[in-house]
């Protein structure tokens, strides 16, 4: 039981840095894609700017967003994960992924947090192609 809470710490400590330090924070220059999602329960939303190469490979990714310490470090974990693959990897997230890039077992009601940011990824998939700095 020790070393099961010992490795829960180490997650939560991964999950609070990336909410106190973002990755891939901000609003892309040039992207090809965007997506937006909110929880209105609990008032998160993610956007993501997804910038797509002539292969379907993502080449540049961003969030911005605004909500609980798991949606947006969920958020920046998928800016992580997703940079450099397949576009259309985004749509196979889904919640027994969010549990390994997070590391940690999430209660329903975090876990509808957790997969804010997925529903906002796989938002940019839905034709929602724009021109790049709109």
């Amino acid at each position: 039981m020790i070393y099961s809470y010992k490795m829960s710490a180490v997650y939560r400590e991964k999950i609070v840095d990336h909410y106190k330090n973002p990755r891939g924070w901000g609003k892309l220059k040039e992207y090809t894609h965007f997506g937006v999602a909110q929880n209105l329960s609990c008032g998160d939303e993610i956007r993501f700017w997804i910038q797509v190469d002539d292969k379907d490979m993502i080449k540049d990714i961003s969030f911005k967003g605004e909500g609980c310490v798991i949606s947006l470090s969920t958020a920046s974990m998928l800016v992580k994960q997703l940079k450099g693959r397949k576009f259309d990897q985004i749509s196979k997230l889904d919640k027994s992924q969010v549990v390994d890039i997070l590391g940690v077992e999430l209660r329903p009601v975090r876990m509808k947090c957790a997969m804010i940011s997925v529903k906002a990824a796989q938002e940019s998939q839905m034709g929602k192609v724009v021109k790049s700095g709109n």
